[in-house]
Formats: C-alpha cells, structure tokens, sequence
C-alpha cells in the first residue's frame, strides 16, 4: 500500500488508492514483477487484474542475491513515485478545464470517443444518442461532476465510469476488456483522456 493519491488536496480532495503489486513464481518461468496499480492484491486474480490494469508494469529477471531484490525494488519504487506525479498532474489540468453542464464541451468531447460515423445507420444513430445521454446522466453523480463540480476531470472519469461498469455486456465481458491494454475501451479511454486536455 502507497497510500492515497489525492487530487487537489485543498479542493475537490479527490482520494485514488495506490499499491505497489509484487509478484513472483516459483517455477522459474514467471519473473518478478512489479506494478502500478489502484487494486488491492488479494488472491491470484487480483494480482492478474492489477498487472493487467497496471499503468506500468517492471519485470525482473531472478536473482540470487538479496541486493539485487533490493535494487531492483527500489527501481520499482522510483518508478512508482514518477507515475503518482505524472498522473496527478494530468489529473489536475483535467479538474482545472471548466466544462459547464450542457456546454458544448461534452459534445465536442463525446463525439470524438464516440463518432458519427459517416455511414451510421438509425439503429447505430439512436445507439450513439442512448450512450450519449447515459454519460450525461452519469456525469451528475457524486462520483462524477456532483463531487469534483463541472470540469475536465469528471467527464474523463463519467466516460471511464461508463465503459467499466454501464455499457452493453456481461460483467465478465466488461471486466476482460477494461483489463486488457490492447482492448477497445483501453483505447477509448485514451481518446477520452487526449480529448478533454484538447478542450484547454
């Protein structure tokens, strides 16, 4: 446990757990890793969630030594503290974008993680529409904009929030592709985090 990253601690105080997962097998074929991660590593399948959900993963080859642990920790740690300041200072130009509620900010936003495509069907048109009006009412919540006010970062996180945990599909469908890097929902909430910086 790193402890809490916060959020612009004198004002929205916006609390996001930090841990260090440290992991190792014994069979010589799974190295060390180490990894960034806001999941708790409980069981087997936390510590693949939290690799996978890593923003940066460190694999060491084994060692005899207990320097060479210590080392390689230590470069793991460092690595750590680099990705707590990138992230929370990406998270601070998001929450310092206004973006008022009905602003044609979140359309802007939207329409590029979401686009009209130039072919789109009525069924695709009222499918981009249902999405559209499912973030806008999430986007009020005490997660979102009802808890940090209307800026940047709460429609980035109304977006994340919508692609983990509302959007069509089985919880297990979801679960996989938020956890895999390579998925479509890791590449929109990418698109998603590039467009609301835009809005500046």
């Amino acid at each position: 446990d790193l402890g809490t990253l916060v959020i612009d601690p004198t004002g929205v105080n916006d609390r996001i757990a930090r841990y260090l997962v440290v992991s190792h097998g014994h069979d010589g074929f799974w190295p060390i890793r180490y990894a960034n991660t806001d999941i708790r590593a409980v069981c087997q399948n936390t510590v693949i969630m939290g690799l996978k959900q890593a923003e940066r993963v460190f694999t060491a080859r084994h060692t005899k030594t207990a320097d060479e642990y210590l080392k390689t920790a230590q470069e793991a740690l460092h690595m750590s503290t680099e990705w707590a300041t990138a992230f929370k200072n990406e998270a601070e130009r998001m929450l310092a974008i206004p973006v008022p509620q009905g602003s044609q900010k979140i359309d802007k936003v939207l329409n590029t993680v979401f686009p009209i495509s130039k072919d789109e069907t009525d069924r695709q048109r009222r499918n981009r529409e249902e999405i559209n009006g499912m973030i806008r009412v999430l986007l009020n919540n005490e997660r979102n904009a009802g808890g940090v006010g209307y800026n940047g970062w709460a429609v980035y996180n109304t977006i994340v929030e919508y692609l983990d945990h509302h959007r069509r599909g089985t919880v297990d469908e979801r679960a996989l592709a938020t956890m895999d890097e390579n998925s479509w929902v890791t590449r929109a909430k990418v698109t998603a985090q590039k467009a609301v910086l835009s809005l500046v």
